[in-house]
């Protein structure tokens, strides 16, 4: 969990969580597999763990300026952005007379530990008593607690006192970044009826549709979470992948490239398409956007503004979606 919380820099909390001995090593997994896993201290498993809920009357600390933030000594392009971004930041609230659907979503999230129930009620209280972090990784993806709050609880933000909100984002967002694969150094051509076949299910928002089609699933909601998890995990695994198996079968260079990207190390689809990401939305939605002095607030891939922004949001978004495909056809060419 101190993992997840402190993503951004969490080396040297880990380091002196080991040393104070409240965290050790769990040799249950390997690290030669995986990363090195920690438990809490056996000296702590019998404390009782004392969870905190979001409170129906969160307590604002309207005088509290500060925010814990490492954007004014991040090395990313992008850092007006994102000190843009965090100017827009303590305007946003969630209305606490709903704090007890809030923990009920956030307790639903307790029964699968991975979706951190615990990180998203840390967060809620965070933002509604106004201690709010503002934190670039290496990346160069911005984190609040806005990005942590899951998507059933997002969609209550108001802007100051009652503006609600609405938000934009690119579909089928990772898998088109594949159409900047040169990028990270491949020089395989792709076919072009497989290229304008992959590419338009990824602009129309039906590639997941296509993949559960092919592979018999309900909906695309059985294929996006394997789509990703295919994406990004060591290709020893990504073949045994069902999902994999189905992109081969359609998509066979396309599937070729995404196993060379990771070849030498699977962390390198990460980082190649967490920094596309980045440069697409900060270096060009965001940096357009802020022009316009809207507020805003960002989920890794998705824009959220007030709704009488939404119009030029979206026209944006267009702008820029149509000027990377135009981008992509030249470096084609």
């Amino acid at each position: 969990l101190w993992t997840k919380w402190f993503g951004w820099s969490y080396a040297k909390t880990r380091e002196q969580l080991v040393h104070r001995r409240i965290i050790e090593t769990n040799n249950k997994y390997s690290p030669t597999r995986f990363a090195k896993s920690y438990r809490i201290a056996q000296d702590f498993w019998q404390e009782p763990l004392v969870l905190k809920e979001i409170p129906r009357h969160s307590i604002k600390h309207l005088d509290c300026n500060a925010i814990d933030s490492n954007v004014t000594t991040t090395t990313s392009p992008y850092r007006n952005e994102y000190l843009c971004a965090e100017s827009h930041l303590k305007r946003f609230k969630l209305p606490d007379w709903k704090a007890d659907e809030f923990n009920k979503i956030c307790d639903e999230g307790d029964q699968d530990p991975k979706k951190w129930g615990d990180l998203k009620r840390f967060s809620i209280i965070a933002m509604n008593e106004n201690q709010w972090w503002s934190k670039v990784d290496k990346n160069h993806r911005h984190h609040t607690p806005l990005t942590t709050i899951p998507s059933q609880i997002r969609k209550h933000i108001v802007h100051g006192v009652w503006e609600t909100v609405e938000g934009w984002d690119f579909k089928n967002f990772q898998p088109s970044l594949l159409q900047f694969y040169r990028e990270t150094g491949i020089t395989t051509q792709i076919p072009q009826p497989e290229y304008n076949q992959y590419f338009e299910l990824c602009k129309c928002g039906k590639l997941y549709e296509f993949i559960a089609e092919k592979m018999g699933k309900r909906s695309r909601d059985d294929v996006k979470k394997p789509m990703l998890t295919m994406l990004n995990i060591d290709n020893e695994r990504m073949v045994e992948m069902p999902i994999y198996r189905c992109l081969a079968q359609w998509f066979p260079v396309i599937s070729s490239i995404i196993y060379a990207i990771k070849q030498e190390d699977h962390r390198k689809m990460a980082t190649f398409l967490q920094r596309k990401e980045a440069a697409i939305v900060f270096g060009q939605i965001v940096k357009r956007f802020a022009n316009h002095k809207a507020p805003f607030f960002t989920v890794h891939d998705s824009v959220i503004t007030t709704k009488n922004n939404c119009d030029l949001l979206e026209k944006i978004f267009e702008e820029v979606i149509e000027e990377q495909r135009m981008n992509t056809k030249k470096d084609k060419a």
